[in-house]
């Protein structure tokens, strides 16, 4: 941390003796700081009360905590920190992440707005959800080349197709033909009504293969779902998580000390 400091100190002399560049790099540095005390902080798991799924009780929901700043503390998430600790926890069995969207259904029958979710392809495992006409999404769903699928749920089903065969029929979303591989059972209300961005409980899912420009950490607009392992704790898998990001964030912190070096010497070649 000594060291941080004098560098910053340094990297200031040399900001004020080069003025052409001080307003970029100082924007520059501004927006680093002030991602890394926002992207790494504590994780809060919340356990997910009496839900229709297998073994229910041992679902999280996984959070980003807000350190500053008003609201709502528990904040979305960025997907490089998420597919950190998918990689880094020992403490569950999965986890899937997920975000809420509308999609714009143009065929049998009149347009309709429908609420849904993009989720990665293992969501419903994770959840322990299994369909009651067709299937879930298997792994290679949403990949590039593959056809366009989703899972609908049962009321949609319901409302918008009479009860009737929907398992490989094709409709269109947001101007796309999409096939319709499966039907949740009636009881499945999957809805996290805190933190969504729709407020309305999804009717129609799409698959997700997260790209690799998502996982440098550009943004937070997820939400993640995770499932204990058995014979691990809520309290173990808080504190075990509290351990990875404070690891993710001296990680960080390295990696802005050694940013700040690299502009210093910038900053000196443009001075000689």
């Amino acid at each position: 941390m000594q060291t941080l400091w004098q560098d910053l100190r340094y990297g200031a002399r040399m900001l004020v003796k080069t003025p052409a560049v001080t307003l970029v790099a100082v924007i520059a540095l501004t927006l680093g700081i002030g991602a890394n005390t926002a992207l790494f902080s504590v994780v809060n798991a919340v356990l997910l009360r009496s839900l229709p799924y297998t073994d229910g009780d041992r679902l999280a929901v996984v959070w980003e905590h807000r350190k500053s700043g008003a609201g709502n503390p528990q904040n979305v998430i960025n997907l490089g920190n998420f597919y950190d600790w998918k990689d880094q926890n020992t403490v569950f069995s999965d986890m899937a992440a997920f975000f809420d969207r509308n999609v714009n259904l143009t065929s049998d029958g009149e347009p309709e707005e429908i609420p849904g979710q993009i989720a990665t392809t293992n969501l419903f495992s994770v959840l322990g959800v299994n369909a009651f006409q067709g299937r879930t999404f298997d792994a290679n769903d949403g990949s590039p080349g593959q056809p366009q699928v989703v899972v609908i749920s049962y009321s949609l089903w319901q409302r918008r197709f009479g009860g009737g065969q929907v398992v490989g029929r094709k409709i269109v979303l947001n101007n796309l033909e999409n096939t319709i591989v499966g039907v949740l059972p009636a009881d499945v209300g999957w809805y996290i009504q805190k933190g969504s961005m729709i407020n309305k409980a999804p009717e129609i899912w799409s698959p997700w293969q997260v790209s690799n420009e998502l996982r440098q950490r550009q943004g937070r607009f997820a939400r993640a779902v995770a499932r204990l392992k058995p014979g691990v704790t809520f309290e173990q898998a808080q504190n075990e998580m509290n351990v990875i990001a404070a690891r993710l964030e001296q990680q960080m912190l390295e990696e802005s000390d050694k940013a700040l070096r690299e502009t210093d010497k910038q900053l000196l070649a443009k001075e000689e």
